[in-house]
């Protein structure tokens, strides 16, 4: 007609979450009574069946196997593959749990009865990591995959970060990148812009960079897909080929050796660590694939060769005032075309280069007269220098 059970468990392993009667003969039985305590080592369940007028005497019928509550446990630590499963004792414990401490005991026809009991055992299988990967660099369409960045030694390249996840949706994430000190960020926080986050509307974004190379060059990234109400549940989906996340602009050092690797890597920084959210649980992200750019020589031009033939002469004056005036195709380089070096390419560079060539103006801007390198520089028609 009614029961106490007072189940311990160690603190520091378990945690009883909840303690739960549904679906079983206990409830089937149609108690009138039930209270539970959950305590930091055990939990406390007492049931009544017969509690309330007209006292009709209804209990829990004679039987093998009933089932009288569940007890929700979870592991104060979770192992995680391929660490072994954990095994945690559990046991039916006297005069320890409740104020007063209580006994485990039936209530049969009135009288109290003690009842024989077993201890039970709770395993906590490995938690199997999601398969999902973060990665740095340039996405190839071609190959699908993302891949290092070469570039010339001062300019400024695009470094992207993705995603792929082939399974679980991922509800937030956060990362953190340190990287070469010759890598300059040109901006305050990684640009979502054509990214997954712009595209399903990333509700919390929180970016942050440390150029101070005292304590190593860093940015983070910290990102929550749905923050605010209404909480329509918007994730970034699950995904085999990467997906953008965004980008961040480098500048390349000028004072970079050409050939030299530099490395940008995901690391824990600060408080910021690396995971994925999935589930509305914080999930370490098992691929970490960071990228590398590598700083080509930079290019060589010889200012005021803006028709390709490795001299200048007049013929140069012409090219710019047919491209400026006239729509005429560009034969060379458009830095070498900047005759005065101010930057850029109008009608003041025919004027500098034709004073040069007819009026004994002052001479083009380095370099010249022979080539030279320009730190940066990029051109579409390769220049007539070697």
């Amino acid at each position: 007609s009614a029961f106490i059970l007072a189940i311990g468990h160690e603190w520091d392993e378990l945690t009883l979450e909840n303690i739960d009667v549904s679906s079983t003969d206990t409830a089937t039985a149609n108690p009138e009574f039930i209270s539970s305590d959950i305590q930091l080592s055990g939990g406390i369940l007492t049931v009544i069946f017969d509690f309330e007028s007209p006292f009709d005497g209804h209990s829990l019928a004679p039987g093998l196997g009933r089932v009288l509550a569940r007890y929700f446990y979870s592991a104060v630590v979770v192992p995680i593959d391929p660490e072994p499963a954990t095994t945690h004792v559990i046991d039916f414990v006297d005069g320890t749990l409740g104020f007063p401490p209580v006994n485990n005991l039936l209530n049969i026809g009135g009288a109290q009865v003690f009842p024989v009991t077993n201890p039970g055992t709770v395993t906590c299988l490995p938690y199997i990591a999601p398969n999902g990967a973060l990665y740095c660099g340039r996405f190839n369409p071609t190959s699908s995959q993302v891949e290092n960045i070469s570039e010339r030694v001062g300019s400024v390249c695009s470094f992207s970060f993705y995603y792929s996840e082939p399974e679980d949706q991922i509800q937030g994430f956060e990362f953190a990148i340190e990287h070469d000190p010759r890598l300059i960020v040109q901006s305050t926080c990684i640009d979502p812009s054509g990214s997954q986050l712009e595209l399903l509307g990333a509700e919390f974004y929180n970016c942050v960079v440390d150029d101070d190379p005292q304590g190593g060059t860093h940015f983070a990234l910290g990102v929550l897909m749905d923050a605010f109400p209404p909480f329509t549940g918007q994730v970034l989906p699950p995904t085999d080929v990467p997906l953008l996340l965004g980008s961040i602009d480098l500048l390349i050092d000028p004072t970079t050796t050409p050939g030299a690797e530099l490395h940008a890597d995901f690391t824990p920084w600060s408080t910021v660590d690396v995971m994925f959210v999935v589930n509305d649980m914080i999930q370490p992200v098992p691929t970490l694939v960071g990228g590398t750019v590598t700083a080509l020589p930079p290019l060589n031009i010889l200012r005021g060769d803006c028709n390709n033939d490795a001299v200048v002469d007049l013929a140069d004056s012409i090219i710019v005032l047919n491209v400026i005036f006239f729509g005429g195709e560009m034969l060379g380089c458009e830095i070498a075309c900047d005759h005065n070096g101010d930057g850029t390419f109008d009608v003041a560079d025919y004027i500098y280069l034709t004073n040069y060539v007819f009026l004994d103006g002052p001479p083009l801007p380095a370099p010249f007269p022979t080539c030279g390198p320009v730190p940066g520089a990029e051109c579409a028609i390769p220049p007539s220098c070697p």
